[in-house]
């Protein structure tokens, strides 16, 4: 994956990698509107010695990659694994079909 300025990549399931400038991006969910928080799933800055994604959505630390393509498949991973886990996360056309319409858990 090679991305230029201002330019960017969007998958199959709504995650996009959005240039936000100078080798930096935000990974985003593509499926949520804008303005809601689970939109926003990382920073990505490519640096000298690798690729730097800064997890936003989850408290982890910091993951490091060879290639922005690796970094990219991350979090493609990463999201897949949370919707299957936690699907009142998924935006409703990936949500289970038991739960579509439900309302979310009040904690």
């Amino acid at each position: 994956m090679s991305l230029g300025e201002s330019e960017s990549a969007r998958s199959a399931g709504g995650l996009e990698l959005k240039w936000i400038g100078d080798g930096a991006w935000c990974a985003v969910d593509g499926s949520f509107p804008e303005g809601d928080a689970r939109r926003l799933i990382a920073y990505v800055e490519c640096r000298r010695a690798d690729v730097e994604v800064v997890w936003v959505h989850r408290a982890a630390r910091p993951g490091h990659f060879t290639t922005l393509r690796e970094a990219w498949l991350a979090i493609e991973d990463d999201v897949a694994l949370r919707r299957s886990i936690e699907p009142d996360i998924a935006p409703p056309e990936h949500a289970p079909a038991d739960l579509r319409g439900a309302e979310p858990a009040v904690a």
